[in-house]
């Protein structure tokens, strides 16, 4: 019984995963550069989904970078026009800091263009880069400058894939407008005075993601868990890697202490010690 109760403790302490003496290891992030461009047009203020548009894409968006470990991840806000937010990298932290910034009264010019995005983000790859360079475009579609599929044939010629996502829905909402102080103030109306339903564009949103050789998603709240499986096949890249010091796992010893005690019972038990 004494053996068993030894052989117990041991046990015990072996679960604790006990750890001493430190130790030296290096690692290397592997994974994709990703740019998310993310729509900050009125639009997005819809609240089709709960509790907008903006809100959930954001949302979705850090949800979608903590389940692509090592990968590399860059941010660029366009309405009118487009604007660099965060370059390329493996911070996760600091990404999501960037993403939470991004609101549409502070991004400059009226309209959406989703072109400048495409076009914008291409400026934070280069043809050195390790792994698969790929933009997500993450938008209601409501273009009113330019032809997006354009910018996406020259990303796609210099081997950037493009992957849209809708943010909202076919049934629409009417778009908000607040003051300074955030208070709502009135629905926009369009010009004959009626009020303004923002409807998703899904078709511009497809022939956007065939132009870049990737795929459309939708979104309908902007759920970005697909890509991860839609990223199969394509090349992860070796980024930076980095010294992390960390203590000997030692459990092992309690393991076969303990088990060695138990032998040794089973055996006394039994007479054959």
């Amino acid at each position: 019984m004494i053996f068993f109760t030894i052989a117990f403790a041991l046990l015990i302490i072996s679960s604790a995963g006990p750890r001493w003496g430190r130790e030296m290891s290096l690692t290397q992030s592997k994974g994709y550069n990703i740019v998310f461009a993310l729509d900050a047009s009125s639009s997005m203020l819809a609240e089709d989904v709960n509790p907008s548009r903006i809100v959930r894409a954001k949302s979705s968006i850090k949800s979608a970078v903590s389940e692509m470990p090592g990968s590399r991840f860059g941010l660029v806000a366009f309405s009118g026009e487009a604007y660099i937010m965060c370059p390329l990298t493996i911070d996760r932290n600091a990404f999501g800091l960037f993403v939470d910034m991004v609101e549409p009264r502070l991004i400059p010019g009226e309209g959406t263009d989703i072109g400048a995005a495409i076009a914008k983000s291409s400026e934070l790859f280069n043809d050195r880069m390790s792994g698969s360079r790929i933009i997500i475009v993450v938008s209601d579609g409501e273009v009113t400058r330019g032809d997006p599929g354009v910018r996406a044939l020259e990303a796609r010629k210099d081997g950037i894939k493009i992957f849209t996502i809708s943010a909202g829905t076919k049934e629409g909402a009417p778009v908000p407008s607040f003051d300074s102080t955030g208070k709502f103030r009135e629905y926009l109306k369009e010009d004959n005075g009626r009020t303004h339903i923002s409807i998703v564009n899904d078709d511009l949103l497809k022939r956007v993601a065939n132009a870049g050789d990737g795929a459309y998603l939708e979104g309908r709240g902007v759920e970005l868990g697909l890509l991860t499986g839609l990223f199969r096949g394509l090349k992860r890249g070796k980024f930076e890697s980095h010294e992390v010091e960390h203590y000997k796992e030692k459990y092992l010893y309690f393991l076969m202490g303990a088990l060695i005690f138990m032998i040794a019972g089973f055996l006394i038990n039994t007479g054959r010690i």
